[in-house]
């Protein structure tokens, strides 16, 4: 009648990287056999690096399962993850993320009357994840590199200057997804026709993204989290099948829908600028409050110039100039729904399959390079 089950574990994880390199010049001749170290001309510009990196992580989890006769469903797990400091800072390497679903399969009470319904389940879910998949090592320090070389006129001689590398954020924690699911399954006309539905709801928070300061900072940027993001939608799937002698087929669909939207943005950033074509200086998608993530960035236009042959460009401010002002929202590649559908057919060894995918309310950007 009662089933308990209980699981509880830990995980742990290293590794290591360690790289050693040398430089040396200029080579005594400017020939392959001279390419080495001990072959150079002068030893007052060589030099010796290396790095050794430590990356580790670990877990401790539980989970605690219970159901009654198969009709009453209840489950809990909680995380608590850590990750070494060459991700993040001390203060804030740890994090806990729970969970808990619950189902209820109503068609085993006797007091729901038999009908066409044969299996019926009514679920509901919220748990919270935790994601550093954006990070990579020391993405929030900033460490001092031998890195420029200046030139120091009267003696003609090369200097390297020390400087750092980024500019640091020790406030970098880790970027959480919490998910609210609502669903529905059923099972009716003796199994053959099968319908879920799920409604979700999940916001990303503390999303972690490269910053973009201002160009007088004179360094590039540590992350930072960023903002928060929402997804909201509705899934629908339906399957129908059923077999007329030696003839077996199945027909099933899909449709969902997706709203996505920037709910948060840091403080200190007004826009974070995405996507770049390549060999080109603009940026063509951006990061935004209260606009798709990753949305298309860009000049709206008003029809052709008979004259030249150009578009016309719309000044969005009305200031008389066609500039960085004058770019907006023109489209999102994220779609609004997306739909399929299969057909099974199967007689006597002879298969017939047939697929269909599709999505609406998005756009696509191509991106033509030309010399005038």
């Amino acid at each position: 009648m009662h089933n308990l089950n209980v699981l509880a574990g830990m995980s742990a994880e290293a590794r290591m990287f360690q790289s050693v390199n040398a430089s040396g010049g200029p080579m005594l001749a400017e020939n392959e056999s001279f390419a080495q170290l001990s072959l150079v001309a002068s030893q007052a510009n060589s030099g010796v690096g290396g790095i050794n990196t430590l990356d580790k992580k670990a877990s401790y989890f539980g989970r605690v399962t219970y159901d009654y006769k198969n009709k009453y469903m209840l489950q809990g797990t909680i995380r608590r993850d850590g990750a070494g400091t060459s991700m993040l800072p001390t203060a804030n390497r740890w994090g806990i993320f729970p969970s808990f679903s619950a189902g209820w399969v109503f068609t085993e009470e006797s007091f729901i009357p038999e009908t066409f319904i044969s299996y019926g389940k009514v679920r509901a879910s919220w748990g919270k994840n935790g994601s550093l998949s954006n990070l990579s090592n020391y993405m929030y320090n900033s460490a001092v590199n031998l890195q420029y070389l200046l030139y120091e006129l009267g003696d003609n001689v090369l200097y390297t200057a020390a400087a750092r590398n980024q500019l640091d954020n020790l406030d970098l924690r880790w970027e959480t997804s919490v998910q609210t699911d609502l669903g529905l399954d059923l099972r009716m006309f003796k199994d053959k026709l099968t319908v879920s539905v799920d409604y979700f709801n999940k916001k990303t928070t503390d999303l972690i993204t490269p910053n973009t300061p201002p160009l007088e900072a004179g360094n590039t940027a540590a992350m930072v989290n960023g903002g928060d993001i929402l997804n909201r939608g509705i899934e629908f799937i339906t399957e129908f099948k059923n077999s007329l002698g030696d003839f077996n087929y199945s027909i099933s669909g899909n449709f969902s829908t997706l709203k996505n939207e920037v709910t948060f943005l840091n403080s200190s950033i007004q826009r974070i600028l995405g996507g770049q074509s390549s060999g080109a200086a603009t940026f063509f998608t951006a990061f935004e409050k209260g606009l798709p993530v990753w949305y298309f960035r860009g000049y709206k236009t008003d029809g052709i110039d008979m004259a030249t042959g150009q578009p016309k460009f719309v000044d969005q401010n009305g200031d008389g100039l066609i500039n960085e002002n004058d770019r907006v929202f023109i489209g999102s590649s994220i779609p609004d729904f997306t739909y399929g559908a299969s057909i099974n057919l199967s007689y006597k060894g002879f298969d017939f399959i047939a697929n269909l995918q599709g999505q609406a309310g998005n756009e696509n950007m191509i991106l033509w390079m030309r010399n005038d």
